[in-house]
């Protein structure tokens, strides 16, 4: 089962920076914001069998895996970030593929709509190869792209998973000169009025890896952070200092280390 560790020290290291940069206790801010009750009036909603366990953990923190609480610590430690410089636009990315970046997505995206304070919105942009829908069981007849390009409407495409406060937005198939796409007035036009029309939204972007192709460095201008995940055992120092070195432009809230050897406590 995945932990969450703290892995800014690896990039840190490289970088010549403090390994807490980014990282402090959370006191998370009640706006006061009453999201029990949303009704998704035109998001269709489907309660989707197969869904990982981290997604389908119910709130109860005695009964929570590790791996759930995992996902809560980054989720606060996101929040953090988020809520200190008024963002809303995350990417998660990878040195390359097969770290675990979609699995962090989505259990993220879980995780902060269970903290009934925020809604989420999860886009799939790995458009070379889009996934976040096989974790929620879905062949979706349209996605992302088709939304962007106007050919599908927003509604048409999006869907709830049966888990209050977040919406996906998933990929269909993938694309040819995925790069180009996402430097498009249209992308550009899509970002900028799911940001303004969901300003109380968290809005995660499932990236492709940044060493596997141009997609996040055409992507970078239009995201205000993202994060970095690596596998222990996988992503090489070398790996890792030439993603960072290349995500220089986007701030980096944080690292997380899939996989790693940290035990969390049950109490945590």
């Amino acid at each position: 089962m995945e932990v969450f560790s703290k892995a800014v020290k690896r990039a840190a290291d490289e970088r010549g920076g403090s390994p807490e940069d980014g990282y402090q206790q959370l006191i998370l801010r009640n706006r006061g914001d009453d999201l029990h009750d949303i009704q998704y009036s035109q998001t269709p909603v489907r309660v989707l069998p197969g869904v990982s366990s981290v997604i389908r953990d119910e709130y109860d923190e005695s009964q929570l895996s590790p791996a759930t609480h995992a996902y809560n610590i980054l989720r606060a430690r996101v929040l953090q970030q988020l809520q200190t410089y008024n963002w809303n636009l995350l990417a998660v990315t990878s040195p390359t593929k097969g770290n675990g970046k979609t699995t962090t997505a989505v259990n993220l995206a879980a995780s902060i709509a269970r903290s009934v304070n925020h809604t989420v919105l999860l886009v799939d942009l790995d458009l070379r190869r889009p996934g976040v829908h096989r974790y929620f069981g879905v062949d979706p007849a349209v996605g992302v792209t088709d939304v962007v390009m106007g050919k599908a409407s927003f509604q048409d495409a999006a869907f709830n998973p049966g888990i209050p406060r977040l919406t996906v937005l998933p990929g269909r198939e993938r694309i040819g000169h995925s790069s180009e796409f996402l430097s498009t007035p249209r992308m550009e036009q899509f970002i900028n009025e799911i940001r303004s029309r969901y300003q109380k939204r968290v809005i995660i972007f499932d990236m492709p890896p940044v060493l596997g192709g141009a997609d996040m460095l055409s992507f970078m201008p239009l995201v205000q952070t993202s994060l970095l995940v690596v596998e222990a055992g996988r992503t090489t120092r070398h790996e890792l200092h030439k993603a960072v070195k290349a995500l220089e432009q986007t701030r980096i809230i944080g690292t997380v280390l899939n996989r790693g050897d940290e035990v969390i406590d049950s109490y945590y």
